[in-house]
């Protein structure tokens, strides 16, 4: 059988590219040999088993390799606009044309890594379509009001516009909800989100981490604390970067990037470091000799947390999502109730208190439930029941 995975867009290597790539990977016969997504070969692709689109894709060499095996995904053609490398979000309104123009017709089954629109890709009558959904389209649905706030200041004229497209978007959303045959969640917060938006159950298998790389080191702990991840406004790394701010005799490295580092930059104080894109050894090496790894946001799963947790790292996260079910508190970390500067230091202090309770050969026991091997296991396991199903369905 052929098989068309799709993810939203492959710009960085992070927990949704993480995903798509253990998604990959979970197909033995994936070999794909394009050579450059200016190559529009689609006889080529008609003899390939496993394929991967996605609306954009400017990986870096690092990344392509590590994600994809140094492969290119089929893109649409946002490929090609200006700007679309840093400012792809901006085309929006062209999202729904760039989703639909993907044509899959040659697959027998579709899986799609989706947090925003691949979840919507037109589905031929035979085809099964299995999707991976990380959230369902979080500015469309949820963060409609936090979107159009942090819009870019040149499109603020036509807010209203936006609030249109955006009304458009949730529309098609829910009109294609039915060319999806099977919802797998990326914890059981998004099933119950999956619940109330779309209607439809869904099983929950959790995302894959990385836990032969991110593993507990030799080397002492050092006196800082740390955050990764990307620079967007959810996230709420200010939240954080103001606590520390009040707390001058604790350091705090950033790492990551984003359109909120200007932001970021303009509010920290001595004591905080913003490290930009870092290499993965050296993410590694920080969350390693880190006193604890904190995180402000409500994240539908948190992949970073887990990644921090497999190195032994405790955490400090934000009482709610999936963190939830990631974090045991008091064991492997520390919950605040609000997401305030005040909250976060209260937190912090907390931990201090109990820092020597917080063993790191627990805290990585506590990652290694959520290994690639077991995600790889119930995502097979997922999809022959889908296949096994379909086929009983068209017996009968």
């Amino acid at each position: 059988m052929k098989v068309a995975i799709v993810h939203d867009w492959f710009n960085v290597s992070a927990g949704g590219e993480k995903v798509a790539r253990a998604i990959l990977n979970s197909f033995k016969d994936n070999s794909y040999t394009r050579e450059s997504p200016l190559t529009k070969d689609w006889e080529k692709i008609d003899t390939e088993r496993v394929a991967v689109f996605s609306l954009i894709d400017f990986l870096n060499r690092t990344d392509r390799q590590y994600l994809l095996n140094g492969r290119y995904s089929n893109t649409t053609f946002l490929q090609y606009y200006p700007f679309a490398k840093r400012f792809y979000r901006n085309y929006l309104p062209l999202f729904i044309r760039a989703a639909n123009s993907i044509n899959l017709s040659r697959f027998d089954i579709i899986v799609s890594s989706s947090a925003a629109v691949s979840k919507n890709v037109k589905k031929r009558p035979g085809q099964i379509h299995i999707c991976y959904c990380h959230t369902p389209i979080r500015y469309a649905w949820d963060l409609e009001d936090e979107y159009l706030k942090n819009l870019n200041p040149i499109l603020s004229p036509i807010k209203f516009l936006i609030r249109k497209v955006l009304k458009s978007l949730r529309k098609w959303d829910m009109e294609n909800t039915p060319n999806v045959d099977y919802f797998i969640a990326n914890s059981e917060f998004v099933a119950e989100r999956i619940k109330r938006i779309y209607g439809r159950e869904s099983a929950v298998v959790y995302p894959p981490v990385d836990t032969r790389s991110f593993s507990i080191s030799n080397t002492p702990r050092k006196d800082f604390y740390v955050t990764a991840g990307r620079l967007v406004s959810y996230k709420n790394v200010d939240l954080i970067v103001k606590a520390f701010r009040n707390m001058p005799n604790k350091k705090l490295y950033i790492i990551g990037d984003g359109p909120e580092r200007a932001k970021i930059e303009n509010i920290a104080s001595d004591n905080i470091v913003l490290l930009g894109y870092q290499p993965k050894d050296r993410m590694i090496k920080y969350i390693q000799e880190a006193k604890a790894f904190i995180l402000a946001a409500e994240e539908d799963f948190g992949i970073t947390t887990v990644e921090a947790q497999s190195c032994g790292t405790p955490i400090i996260a934000y009482k709610k999502g999936g963190y939830l079910e990631t974090v045991i508190d008091g064991k492997t970390g520390i919950f605040f109730e609000k997401q305030t500067p005040e909250s976060i230091m209260k937190a912090i202090a907390l931990f201090e208190q109990n820092a020597g309770g917080f063993l790191p050969e627990t805290i990585r026991e506590n990652a290694l439930r959520f290994s690639e091997k077991t995600f790889n296991t119930n995502f097979v396991s997922h999809v022959n029941k889908a296949i096994y199903d379909n086929t009983l369905r068209q017996v009968s």
